[in-house]
């Protein structure tokens, strides 16, 4: 995977007292950068060596404000097979140039950032420095650079990942692109120390990907999302910190520095870092709790509401049944609708009480034919007819049914 390759600068044609070469080693808000010395002899040339033969994919070259120069060539150098590294041995090959501009529009208050694509191997990398823009706050005619950033891939581990028949293909995440953390803005406006938190937490990051912990890794990618902004806040408070020290204003320097360590340790403890980084071992290696959940206790039966006690009445009523309906009446010994109005006088006042079944319907008063004496007889069901049809054949049923 394509990440930033470390170097350090081995030879500077020139450089002034107070910016030397030396500060583009490292990356930071506080970097000064590197100055040529005043009315220098043009171009300027630097030789940076990389930490290893590596194959250069990007170059980023973060200009000064107002001593900038009209054209930086690149060359990149590399070692042949038989002699050892060192500066007298390489054998440079030009890769190209860029223009920069002259930042007039700006006021010269921008940094012009410039980044080129290369594909190149080797074990140096060489910029030639052209001669500067003339403006108004450039009195000495000089060239300054403020960083230099190098992007690419150990010749090493590329042959390696290809020598290696067990490697698993599925492992390499997004090859040909390159980190946002390798990005030379990143670190020019992060503080150091979360900066690297946060490249820790990039790894953790994609580790944990791979082994699909993915709530662990949506955890890390909201802490690094946040640590991003912090980052920036503190590498504005060290910037105030270095320009009061500048101008020996010691007590504002002191505030600086305490507001700096109070704000860090709170965040740092708002997102517990310490368990996001896993110190103390991954926790996808802990043994997992297997063990059954127990229920919680019942009440025991002391606790519980004591009833009131029953008295011997309820008791008896409690045990006795309901009576069940009586049967044993048939639909012949019911009585008559004749018989039913003989416990009403006409008044309607009731004469006596009368076991009634509950089913039967009473009529309303004042019905036709249904209450009240009658004139004539009864008409006769057909039960009955049924019954008396040997006298009805005799009597006739007129008769028959005064009788019944």
């Amino acid at each position: 995977m394509r990440q930033k390759i470390p170097f350090h600068v081995v030879h500077v044609s020139g450089q002034d007292d107070n910016y030397k070469a030396v500060q583009l080693n490292t990356h930071s808000p506080t970097t000064r950068g590197w100055q040529s010395m005043r009315f220098c002899l043009f171009p300027q040339d630097m030789v940076l060596h990389l930490e290893k033969r590596s194959q250069l994919k990007k170059i980023q070259i973060l200009s000064h404000q107002h001593l900038i120069a009209t054209k930086i060539e690149f060359f990149v150098g590399d070692i042949p097979e038989d002699l050892p590294v060192s500066l007298q041995n390489a054998r440079y090959t030009r890769l190209g140039y860029i223009s920069l501009s002259d930042n007039d529009k700006t006021s010269y208050k921008a940094r012009e950032l410039k980044s080129v694509t290369v594909d190149a191997v080797g074990c140096f990398l060489k910029l030639v420095i052209h001669k500067n823009h003339v403006n108004r706050l450039n009195v000495y005619n000089q060239v300054g650079l403020v960083a230099v950033n190098v992007i690419g891939t150990f010749v090493q581990d590329i042959n390696d990942m290809y020598d290696d028949t067990s490697y698993k293909t599925d492992q390499i995440i997004k090859p040909d692109q390159i980190s946002p953390l390798d990005d030379l803005a990143f670190d020019m406006y992060q503080d150091p120390e979360v900066a690297q938190i946060i490249r820790k937490l990039e790894k953790k990051k994609q580790e944990a990907v791979l082994e699909e912990r993915y709530d662990f890794a949506k955890k890390l990618k909201q802490a690094i999302t946040d640590l991003c902004k912090v980052g920036e806040r503190l590498g504005k408070y060290e910037i105030e910190k270095r320009q009061a020290i500048e101008h020996e204003d010691y007590d504002k320097a002191k505030l600086k520095k305490v507001q700096m360590d109070e704000y860090r340790l709170q965040v740092y403890k708002q997102l517990e870092i310490h368990d996001l980084l896993e110190t103390s071992g991954s926790r996808a290696n802990r043994p997992a709790n297997v063990d059954p959940v127990r229920q919680a206790t019942p009440p025991r039966l002391e606790s519980l509401p004591v009833a009131p006690p029953i008295s011997d009445n309820e008791k008896d009523q409690s045990n006795e049944s309901p009576p069940p309906p009586d049967t044993s009446r048939s639909y012949d010994n019911r009585p008559l609708p004749a018989m039913k109005n003989k416990n009403q006088n006409p008044l309607g006042e009731e004469t006596e009480d009368q076991d009634v079944p509950q089913d039967e319907e009473q009529a309303p008063p004042g019905g036709s034919g249904n209450t009240g004496i009658t004139d004539g007889p009864e008409e006769m069901n057909e039960k009955d007819m049924r019954e008396a049809s040997a006298i009805i054949e005799i009597f006739g049923s007129s008769l028959v049914s005064k009788a019944y």
